[in-house]
């Protein structure tokens, strides 16, 4: 959008993902669409205020890291900044480049893991909450067993049994 000059104000609306469908077909067709969701839900916690009874939201850190090292790492490589005819360095070239240990903490990219096996060698931390209509917030935390992630991101946080 900003390319063209428009202009669509909050973070990962409709209308952002629509531009980069149209802008970048083959980037959008890469990108996980519930994860993108899943962002969006997690920005809305920014105004807890303006949250509803019934909002709830599970965390699961090995795949959520995965897939935001892919997406950084799709984003990233589609983008190179010059001023004139001269590459510009970011912090992140000099990261790379110097073998950061923090940016190479946890990315499987980085570390040339597969993905499936990045999300599979270790637990997951997992934060789940939900606002409920009667006991108000309620958060959990927990390290889950390893356990293929199905790639949706729109898991429901701390359900009530049936």
């Amino acid at each position: 959008m900003a390319f063209r000059g428009d202009f669509s104000e909050g973070h990962l609306k409709k209308a952002h993902l629509n531009s980069v469908k149209n802008y970048d077909p083959k980037l959008y067709a890469s990108l996980n669409e519930s994860f993108l969701l899943f962002l969006q839900k997690c920005y809305r916690l920014r105004y807890f205020d303006n949250i509803e009874v019934g909002f709830s939201l599970a965390v699961v850190q090995r795949p959520i890291l995965a897939e935001l090292d892919f997406t950084i790492s799709n984003i990233q490589k589609r983008f190179t900044l010059k001023r004139g005819d001269e590459k510009l360095i970011t912090i992140y070239d000099s990261a790379l480049e110097a073998k950061n240990a923090d940016l190479f903490l946890n990315n499987y990219i980085l570390k040339d893991i597969d993905k499936d096996a990045f999300i599979e060698q270790e637990e997951s931390l997992v934060y789940e909450m939900r606002l409920d209509d009667s006991h108000g917030l309620i958060e959990v935390i927990y390290t889950a067993v390893k356990g293929l992630h199905n790639g949706d991101f729109l898991t429901e946080g701390l359900t009530r049994k049936a």
